[in-house]
């Protein structure tokens, strides 16, 4: 997620030569794909801290696993 969220910053920021740049709607699209996932993770880690449950510190792996119930 990370990775996604520097590479939206360099976009908008034009950073990147403009043949290169996606158009405005895609950047736009990723942006609130990006949002409702911190959204959802943020609930998540709500619910964990209300049944008791830590979660492990820091990001998940890259791409997750099947065994950590994470989708690629």
């Amino acid at each position: 997620m990370q990775v996604l969220e520097r590479y939206l910053t360099d976009c908008e920021g034009k950073r990147r030569r403009m043949r290169d740049r996606p158009s405005n709607a895609v950047l736009l699209e990723l942006r609130a794909l990006l949002r409702r996932q911190k959204e959802s993770d943020a609930a998540h880690e709500a619910d964990l801290a209300h049944i008791g449950v830590k979660s492990a510190p820091g990001p998940a792996a890259p791409g997750g696993s099947a065994a950590s119930g994470q989708e690629g």
